[in-house]
């Protein structure tokens, strides 16, 4: 057992319950990935995590929620069924139904991941052993290397990021995690250097892509587990989906900067608080908000855009720019600006008492 970690209550079956913090973070995993379910999925995981249904009762309500028990010739692509969605467990031939069953059945595995999931040192098989535990109601592929090549689409749907080739994944992964069992899974770092470390691992298993679906939610689960242990807990709650595509666009393209700052923050419970309580504004105006590269300002760079107001406390502020929204902290906004001015400055970061 993880002394860091709260693994939950015992149900009256004996049964560890995942914590509503738990829950909630199985929600905010699908959310920064894209992922819409069925509001009545996301009562059932609720009502197990009160205790008014068993973690087998959830699952099987989701499964036969779905299954249809139904094949399809599969295409070129022996993970795809012929109607473009994955070749699955519950027959499932519609995409926008497999997502939605995806996310109820996942949902509920990376809720219960600290009480049931794996265990061990931070290998490539751990990796694996992790996507396993996540997908294996939906996939019989669940925790194998994918045997196709895979690329993403950038942001101008031209330029093309290539992932590791089926036959390098296998080499590189144990290269990638033979680094990371070197450095004791980062145990002993100072969090600046957590955030270095951290910030590379996720960079090089993004590169990899070992799997043929599912990569984002296994990776963040995986780093989550090593921040923990590490004693830099992990906090992706106020990542949005647009940072997380561009964080990760970027640093396929050899910039990690992003990406640090992520993780910088994520790893700040004060800089987390500070975001949610931007996001919940922002919600109140914005109904898309998940789909806007939402972040605090990152030191040494230059900004420009329009102010949007300070907070109550007075020591950050919100501004836009075309396309993003940032906030800053309240020592880098220039003298007399109002809401609806222009602004542009250089940020210092957090001050030294919240760095």
């Amino acid at each position: 057992m993880r002394p860091s970690m709260n693994r939950g209550t015992i149900a009256a079956s004996a049964e560890v319950l995942p914590t509503p913090e738990a829950i909630d973070a199985a929600f905010t995993s699908s959310r920064i990935q894209g992922l819409e379910g069925d509001p009545d999925d996301d009562a059932a995981l609720l009502a197990h995590g009160r205790g008014e249904l068993t973690s087998g009762e959830t699952r099987q309500r989701l499964i036969d929620r779905y299954s249809t028990r139904r094949r399809r010739t599969s295409t070129k692509d022996p993970y795809l069924l012929s109607t473009g969605a994955l070749r699955n467990r519950l027959g499932i031939s519609d995409p926008a139904t497999l997502e939605r069953a995806e996310k109820g059945l996942v949902d509920l595995r990376m809720a219960r991941i600290d009480i049931d999931g794996p265990r061990g040192a931070y290998t490539f098989a751990r990796l694996k052993e992790t996507h396993r535990y996540l997908f294996q109601d939906l996939y019989d592929w669940a925790g194998e290397a994918r045997t196709v090549t895979l690329a993403k689409a950038g942001f101008d749907r031209r330029a093309c990021t290539a992932f590791a080739r089926p036959a390098d994944i296998e080499p590189i992964g144990h290269e990638i995690f033979g680094r990371l069992g070197e450095r004791n899974a980062l145990k002993g770092l100072s969090r600046p250097d957590f955030v270095d470390s951290v910030t590379g691992l996720f960079a090089d298993v993004n590169m990899l892509h070992p799997f043929r679906e599912g990569n984002g939610r296994t990776q963040e689960a995986f780093v989550k587990a090593i921040g923990c242990d590490a004693g830099h807990p992990i906090d992706l709650g106020a990542v949005t989906l647009e940072r997380m595509i561009r964080v990760s666009i970027d640093a396929t393209g050899g910039d990690r900067t992003a990406m640090r700052q992520m993780f910088s923050e994520a790893t700040d419970p004060r800089q987390v608080g500070i975001l949610n309580a931007a996001i919940a504004a922002i919600a109140t105006r914005l109904h898309d908000w998940n789909e806007r590269f939402i972040a605090i300002t990152t030191p040494g760079q230059h900004y420009e855009g329009v102010l949007a107001g300070v907070s109550r406390q007075g020591d950050t502020f919100l501004f836009r720019t075309d396309v993003e929204i940032f906030v800053g902290w309240a020592r880098d906004l220039p003298a007399s600006a109002r809401s609806g001015d222009r602004i542009a400055f250089g940020a210092r970061g957090a001050p030294s008492r919240v760095a």
